[in-house]
């Protein structure tokens, strides 16, 4: 196996010679943290470490700093720490941490701050490029090292990253590029930084209440934890918490657009009592057709055709397999070898970026035809009932129209089924799986396929059957 773990903290390293560390090559941890004097990393240092998986340079910071570029040193080893040092620039922090494709833990903190005292000012390390490499990563340290703000989302390469640690820098804003950042996190910690009071603050807390269950803010305390400036001088005692300043914010806002409401009924109420009555009769009148029309812009597409997809399928987890194997590659065959039924299924078509709730209800919207694998695991789930209602709510709004095919290929248990279930799967028709014989499974897909490629304005299919009472 070879070394997996090694642990040199706090033990007054001051040097690691280039690919000194690429003869443990299944080296999977590595502490490096609290060593002061440690400095001169390069691309060589970590190079072979393809496995390695956590590394943790805490407290050591001056590893990524380099003697200044006039001093010429015949051997590294040579390096002083009294020397004129600069702390290395984004290319050579990301060339660092190149090739370190496996790591999934990074501890950094006051690894960019000699003593964490805040005497540098990194600008431009907060950038894409310097992490783009660890397409792995979940738990990133940041803290104490003087960062500024970034405007663009510099870990939209990190899609795992799932914990960061902000903590005690010199994040004197909140951008939007940083709130893209934080809201694939599971973990933020934010503590100790003299954020400006802005809208960004606003919307910062905003993030915070609509991922509550998904993001947690450490030491956030629901707003009451984090203290923004009121100005930019910095001063302690003109400061307020994140919560009363958003919610002060958003009552100012509210109170705007109140007013701007008010401003617009009271214009609105004096023209209306400078017409004459009978033209309030045709502004009702006017109202109630404009109501209907709006109602009616979905319907007319829907009857116009103009749809992505043939049918949508629905079904319960247990039905994966024949719905994947069996079902859709008959659909996808077409009638005859003819024109392809094209089937939309939740785990082949739905968006990727876009919530479950809103692909389903724009995949739903987007097919002329619902179909409802029916099992006996249906009515336990939730996402079918989902769908199921999202479906109904269609028939209704088109008349009824034969919307609904139900493929029976079990019949729930009466007890698994509540009153609003049964009343719906009673108003559908349905056909029975029967795939005992050949001539049956042709049969049974064949009648599908025909009743699937019949549009909705044709009439009910006299193929398919009601739904039998549960």
């Amino acid at each position: 196996m070879g070394l997996e773990d090694l642990f040199l903290d706090n033990t007054g390293l001051k040097y690691v010679a280039d690919f000194a560390l690429a003869h443990i090559p299944n080296l999977r941890r590595l502490d490096l943290s609290n060593n002061n004097e440690l400095f001169g990393f390069n691309s060589h240092t970590f190079a072979g470490l393809s496995h390695l998986e956590k590394l943790n340079m805490s407290m050591s910071s001056m590893a990524f700093t380099t003697p200044d570029p006039e001093l010429e040193l015949e051997d590294p080893k040579a390096m002083d720490s009294n020397m004129t040092m600069r702390y290395l620039n984004k290319q050579e922090v990301a060339d660092i941490l190149l090739n370190l494709t496996s790591l999934r833990e990074l501890f950094l903190s006051c690894s960019l701050d000699y003593n964490c005292v805040g005497s540098v000012s990194h600008d431009e390390l907060m950038d894409a490029e310097v992490f783009s490499s660890l397409v792995n990563l979940e738990v990133l340290d940041l803290s104490k090292n003087s960062l500024n703000a970034w405007n663009e989302d510099i870990f939209i390469g990190n899609t795992k990253l799932q914990y960061l640690s902000l903590a005690s820098n010199k994040l004197f804003h909140v951008t939007p590029g940083m709130l893209e950042s934080f809201r694939r996190l599971k973990v933020l910690d934010m503590r100790d930084n003299f954020i400006l009071c802005d809208d960004k603050v606003t919307e910062f807390h905003l993030l915070w209440e609509e991922l509550r269950g998904d993001l947690f803010v450490v030491g956030y305390k629901g707003g009451d934890g984090y203290v923004c400036n009121l100005n930019e001088n910095q001063d302690l005692n003109d400061v307020t918490t994140y919560r009363a300043f958003a919610e002060a914010a958003m009552r100012a806002a509210l109170l705007r657009r109140l007013k701007i409401a008010s401003l617009a009924v009271i214009a609105f109420t004096l023209l209306v009592a400078s017409v004459l009555v009978y033209k309030k009769r045709y502004y009702l009148a006017y109202e109630l057709v404009r109501r209907r029309r709006r109602l009616g812009v979905r319907r007319k597409r829907h009857l116009d055709g103009n749809f992505s997809h043939d049918v949508f399928v629905c079904y319960a987890e247990e039905e994966r397999q024949w719905v994947m194997e069996e079902l859709l590659p008959e659909l996808e065959r077409g009638i005859d070898g003819g024109k392809k039924i094209r089937a939309c299924v939740h785990e082949r078509d739905f968006k990727v970026g876009v919530t479950v709730t809103e692909n389903i209800v724009n995949s739903i919207d987007g097919s002329r035809k619902f179909l409802l694998v029916l099992s006996r695991n249906v009515p336990a789930s939730s996402w079918c009932r989902f769908e199921i209602d999202v479906a109904h709510k269609r028939f209704i709004e088109e008349e009824g129209k034969d919307f609904f095919l139900v493929v029976i290929r079990e019949v729930p248990k009466k007890s698994a089924m509540d009153k609003s279930l049964k009343l719906l799967l009673s108003e559908w028709t349905y056909l029975k799986y029967k795939g005992d014989s050949e001539r049956q499974r042709k049969e049974f897909f064949q009648k599908l396929k025909e009743s699937i490629s019949k549009h909705s304005n044709d009439g009910s299919d006299a193929r398919l059957r009601n739904v039998p009472s549960f």
